[in-house]
């Protein structure tokens, strides 16, 4: 991926500044200022947790990170907005494969560890997220997916057959 390669040939480090911020260090230069921010950028869209339940629907044999080995495998694209991953994941959360406490490993201890308590209110915010928006996307910005509606993507869906 071209984004990729430019974020490996010009980071030169990082510094942790408290628990929610880090500066990046890229010998990059543009015009605008914001590309070479966007450049910088190589953390993940989705909250942990997210991540978590999504990998477990791959763990537990239902989906697939890529499309491709989704299609070899006769398995689901893994897709936190829609589709059948999005039945996956609540299914994980409804047979307590994931619960409300789990913190994935390296994140319960370090600098900066999750507590149980703070474990459980994120985990009770993604299932709000997901009540009220319908997907397991709630981004950690500068944008979110604010709610797709089952009708429109079926529409959608019904577009793209054409």
């Amino acid at each position: 991926m071209p984004g990729t390669r430019l974020f490996v040939n010009t980071f030169r480090g990082l510094n942790v500044v408290d628990p929610t911020h880090l500066e990046i260090y890229v010998n990059y230069w543009h015009l605008d200022p914001s590309y070479i921010a966007g450049t910088a950028d190589f953390f993940p869209s989705i909250p942990w947790e997210a991540s978590e339940l999504a990998m477990a629907t791959v763990l537990h044999n239902n989906t697939r990170v890529s499309e491709v080995t989704a299609s070899t495998d006769g398995k689901e694209a893994l897709d936190v907005t829609k589709g059948a991953s999005i039945g996956f994941m609540d299914r994980e959360i409804s047979d307590r494969n994931v619960t409300s406490t789990w913190v994935p490993p390296g994140f319960a201890s370090g600098p900066f560890p999750i507590s149980s308590a703070d474990a459980t209110a994120r985990w009770n915010s993604l299932s709000t997220w997901r009540t009220a928006k319908l997907h397991y996307y709630p981004s950690n910005g500068p944008y979110m997916l604010d709610t797709l509606t089952p009708a429109l993507i079926a529409a959608h869906q019904v577009v793209l057959a054409n």
